[in-house]
């Protein structure tokens, strides 16, 4: 048959434009309705771009159409393509059809057996089971695919955490070092502050000193200021001296003080100079100290450096190392994910195999396709019945896919036929049939059947020649001469042209199939097209096989795809836990680099702190020697100088011997005071050096002071600094953390949500097995309660047989009817006495003749089996009743139903009626209330100003008005996509007309309206119209005028 299919929400979830995700089974049923030899059209508002991706998306998945939008494949339709018309099919599927879009296996088996969907749904109350144990599946599916996400996530978390970990690891130890070298920065300052006391006591001591010396050389140099103020009185004091005397003595005095402060300044500059070169020894001994030092620290400093440089490419290398174990972690999560999706799409063929031969296998036994006088036969030889029933030929055969098709044709309706296994199996069917009057079947005794072979030379050479129809056939060897008989003379060739060819080279003698079920009969008869609706039934059980043999390779796929998934899962894992160690390395790699850098720093520091000590010796030494040159050249000088003034003292002397002779006591009181003078000088110049060395010292201390409190002052910038960094470092501790807490929190809430989710599919499992064994007992109970119904059947039947028997007997025996015998209402009250009367009667009887004494004892059988019976028929009655009662609701439920939807159009009847009347009332009645699905409907209606309700009583006009406004009221309540209309207003007036055009303009905001009309106001209110001319005879023209566009250019909207 034809059959018009929508797409979107049909095919597919309605989400136009876009595709949506296909309904369940929708493509897998059109692909069999087209095995079935239906022919399917695409019908859908689809057009353009949207069509063409609509078509593909059904080639993709095996599914084409007959036709797109067409009556037919050759129909022209480029001259009205920018409407919708009806297409002209057997069926329509729509999901906006009344009642919804039922499941397409209902639709199949709706399609396949001709049946209407009260009759599929009643039949498929018993797989309630079964479609609840397939949703738990997709429920568990769904809920193993959430535990499989969730587990991710958690596991994401966990190793997001374990990182967080360690970077809140690496900074702790980054602390710590700044800890320790705080610490230590610190000690250094306790060291340099005790450095600084003594350095403070030694510049006291050393100022002491300094205060002391100057006190002592202002004495002394008031004793030498005396000592000068005696030899000038000595001398001033002599009146015999000359004026001359006293000028010579005066110079000698001169001199003689000028003579000291020479040799004063002389000694000065050769004890500095010999200060200084004793200095410069301990100089030479700290530089050679200093170096020695240096190069251990430098050699520290260059074993540190390459301690880092080593820890740094640890760290490259460990960062390699890592991108690389990312890498194959990537690889191997990879390939695991391709697996589980190779597995999944494994496990979803699999189960669609699965479901699909499931279906079909509920077709096989179901026995769907075949009459109901086989199913009966076939019933009752289950329920052991009838003996000797084999079963339809069509289960008992088997053809290869390629060849079903033409098989089945050429058994035509044999393929229902009942194989038994001999004539009275045959004739107790018949009879069974005959009696029960459940229709009629055509039985093959295996002892009466006969072979038939075709006899034709030379059949092998014609071309496109396949094989003899009973030779494609496997069966039992019981069965070969059924076989023969129906297929014997039936050939099988490949197309119509070749049968063509060998019907006429033989005459049309037997009868030619082709492989795709087109046939030659013999005389020459052609039959074909699409396949009858016996058709199927032969390839449905190879389909089965094929299903279940393509399960069974999936299966074993999806066992090997498991394995690889599990093994990649391992790879996957063992390589997480390389990367998992490569971090744990960068991580202890990152410490000890930071470890190494504090050590660095320290001996960088030390490095640094040598370099300048070195550089201040090197220099002073540089410095010591000018200053030696320089005390030595001035120490010669003042040695020449003495000299000069030693030669001029004693000139001087030698001029003042000459000029006074005889004063000798004053030369020697003068010599006495210059001896004194010297002593004195000598001192002054011993305090001085010693004076000159103290602020020397002083000026080193103080040197030595500053350069400590500016180191304390960089290592306090430092220690702010390094503080300042920690507390950025505990922030940062804190806050990482806190986020490896939040993590491990969720990865907890995840573990949680899995053990939930693990629960619930627990649960469903259960669920799943507790179904399963209620669908088992229940399975069990509904098959022995068919065998118990077919059994009590036909105990009820035996039963009336024998209790009709039994009246006759007692009728014939005893002349007594069963009210009769039951009105006697015997009663024994006294058993003896009944014993004796008993004995009596029969030996009143044994007087009377022979007679059968068996009766009584017959009697109490058929009483005992009449009460048994009777009970039988009680328990008949009761599951009678339980399905009455089951009945009895579903009616109801559907009472409820149609009277909801027959309350909602008789209110919208009412409202229309008014509206296209001018007033009046309209209203729907159920002339049987109680009974509503099977009432009469009344149309009650009364126009304005008259008083006649009967519709029959009305002028044409107001009936089709009233009819109209039924229809309308219709389309309110469920309203269609499009209506099409062809003259409903020929029998009114303008007026009418008009009113009906505008009503109908006002429906259009869900409903599109094609209406074939000769009425002007009609054609007013559409928005194109189309007219059909015939200018030239036989020659139909289609004119086209949009009105809508028209108007709106005329300004006239």
């Amino acid at each position: 048959m034809t059959i018009a299919v929508d797409f979107d929400g049909t095919i597919v979830e309605n989400r136009y434009p876009e595709i949506g995700d296909e309904r369940m089974f929708a493509t897998e049923t059109l692909k069999m309705l087209i095995q079935d030899r239906h022919r399917l059209i695409l019908w859908t508002c689809r057009e353009g771009r949207l069509l063409d991706d609509a078509i593909n998306w059904c080639k993709e998945r095996g599914v084409e159409f007959w036709t797109i939008n067409k009556d037919f494949p050759e129909e022209n339709v480029t001259k009205n393509q920018q409407f919708s018309r009806k297409i002209k099919a057997d069926l329509f599927i729509d999901d906006r059809m009344v009642g919804g879009l039922p499941d397409w296996g209902t639709i199949y088996h709706m399609i396949k057996e001709n049946k209407t969907l009260e009759q599929v749904v009643q039949e498929s109350f018993g797989k309630v089971y079964e479609n609840e144990i397939e949703e738990i599946a997709q429920k568990t599916v769904s809920i193993n695919t959430q535990i499989e996400q969730i587990r991710a996530g958690s596991k994401a978390y966990e190793e997001e955490a374990l990182r967080k970990d360690g970077e809140a690891s690496v900074l702790q130890t980054t602390l710590n070092h700044n800890n320790e070298t705080i610490e230590r920065l610190k000690n250094d300052i306790g060291d340099v502050d005790n450095t600084n006391l003594s350095i403070d006591a030694q510049i006291e001591e050393k100022n002491e000193f300094i205060a002391k010396s100057e006190k002592d050389i202002e004495l002394k140099k008031q004793e030498l200021k005396e000592v000068t103020d005696e030899m000038n009185n000595l001398l001033s004091s002599n009146e015999e001296f000359s004026k001359l005397t006293v000028e010579l003595n005066q110079k000698i005095t001169a001199l003689t003080l000028k003579l000291s402060d020479c040799r004063v300044k002389c000694s000065q500059a050769l004890t500095s100079a010999e200060q200084i070169k004793s200095r410069q020894s301990v100089v030479d001994d700290s530089i050679a100290q200093g170096k020695k030092d240096l190069e251990e620290i430098e050699a520290k400093k260059s074993e540190s450096e390459e301690k880092l440089n080593a820890l740094q490419s640890r760290i490259d290398e460990n960062n390699n190392s890592m991108q690389g174990y990312k890498i194959k972690l990537q690889t191997k999560t990879d390939k695991a994910d391709k697996l589980k999706a190779e597995l999944e799409k494994a496990n979803a063929e699999f189960n669609q195999k699965q479901q699909k031969a499931r279906m079909l296998l509920d077709l096989e036994k179901n026995m769907e396709g075949f009459s109901g006088a086989v199913k009966a036969v076939m019933k009752q030889a289950q329920s052991k019945a009838l003996s000797g029933v084999h079963g339809p030929l069509s289960s008992l055969i088997t053809v290869d896919n390629e060849y079903s098709v033409a098989v089945e044709v050429a058994l035509g309706a044999a393929m229902q036929n009942i194989v038994v296994g001999n004539e009275a199996d045959a004739k107790r069917a018949i009879y069974y049939l005959k009696n029960n009057r459940v229709g009629r079947a055509t039985f093959l005794p295996i002892s009466a059947i006969k072979a038939r072979n075709l006899d034709e030379h030379g059949l092998d050479d014609n071309l496109g020649f396949v094989a003899i129809a009973s030779d494609l056939v496997e069966c039992k060897a019981e069965y070969k001469n059924i076989i023969s008989n129906l297929l014997g003379r039936v050939v099988i060739v490949e197309d119509m042209d070749c049968a063509i060819g060998i019907a006429k080279r033989y005459s049309n003698r037997f009868k030619i199939v082709t492989v795709d079920g087109q046939v030659i009969n013999p005389g020459g008869s052609m039959t074909g097209g699409s396949q009858s609706r016996g058709a199927g039934i032969l390839s449905r059980g190879n389909m089965i096989d094929e299903l279940n043999a393509q399960a069974k390779e999936l299966e074993k796929a999806c066992e090997d795809i498991k394995t690889k998934y599990k093994t990649a899962l391992e790879e996957a894992n063992f390589a997480l836990a390389e990367l998992q160690g490569a971090e744990a390395d960068l991580q202890q790699a990152k410490e000890e680099f930071i470890r190494a850098q504090g050590e660095h720093k320290l001996v960088s520091e030390k490095y640094d702190l040598l370099s300048s000590q070195l550089n201040i010796l090197v220099n002073e030494k540089n410095n010591s020697k000018s200053r030696i040159e320089e005390f030595e050249k001035e120490a010669k000088s003042g040695e020449e100088k003495i000299k000069e003034i030693e030669n001029e003292i004693k000139l001087n002397e030698t001029e003042l011997e000459k000029t006074s002779g005889n004063a000798s006591e004053i030369n020697a009181k003068r010599d006495e005071f210059r001896a004194k003078s010297e002593q004195i000088n000598l001192e002054l110049v011993t305090l001085a050096k010693d004076n000159e060395s103290a602020k020397l010292s002083v000026e080193e201390l103080n040197f030595r002071k500053n350069s400590q409190f500016d180191r304390v002052k960089t290592i306090q910038d430092e220690i702010a600094q390094i503080e300042d960094k920690n507390k950025s470092l505990l922030i940062s501790i804190n806050e990482i953390k806190a986020q490896a807490n939040d993590l491990r929190v969720k990865a907890e809430q995840s573990n949680n949500d899995v053990s939930e989710q693990i629960n619930q599919r627990n649960e469903l499992e259960k669920r799943t097995t507790e179904l399963r064994s209620e669908e088992k007992v229940k399975n069990q109970d509904r098959e022995k309660l068919s065998g118990s119904i077919v059994r009590l059947d036909e105990r009820k039947l035996a039963m009336k047989k024998e209790y009709d028997e039994l009246n006759d007997m007692l009728f014939e025996q005893y002349e007594l009817t069963k009210h009769e015998a039951e009105a006697l209402n015997i009663q024994i009250d006294d058993m003896s006495e009944a014993k004796r009367r008993l004995h009596e009667i029969k030996v009143a009887i044994k007087g009377l003749g022979s007679i059968n004494v068996g009766a009584i004892e017959e009697y109490k059988e058929v009483s005992e089996r009449y009460t048994f019976l009777k009970e039988q028929i009680g328990d008949v009655e009761k599951s009678k009743n339980e399905l009455l009662k089951i009945i009895e609701d579903l009616t109801a439920s559907m009472s409820e139903k149609f009277l909801s939807q027959f309350n909602k159009i008789n209110e919208e009847f009412k409202v229309c009626f008014a509206d296209f009347f001018g007033g009046g009332k309209g209203e729907l009645v159920l002339e049987e209330p109680d009974n509503c699905l099977e009432s009469p409907i009344e149309i009650r209606i009364q126009p304005p100003g008259k008083s006649v309700q009967n519709i029959n009583l009305f002028s044409g006009g107001e009936k089709s008005l009233a009819a109209m406004a039924l229809l309308f009221s219709v389309l309110k309540v469920q309203p269609a996509p499009f209506c099409i209309y062809d003259e409903v207003e020929a029998a009114l007036d303008d007026v009418n007309v008009e009113r009906f055009a505008k009503y109908m303009r006002k429906m259009t905001d869900k409903t599109q309206f094609i209406s074939i009309t000769h009425r002007r106001g009609t054609m007013e209110e559409a928005d194109v119209l189309y007219g059909v001319t015939m200018q030239e005879k036989g020659v139909s023209k289609l004119i086209e005028l949009q009105t809508a566009e028209l108007a709106a250019k005329m300004g006239l909207e």
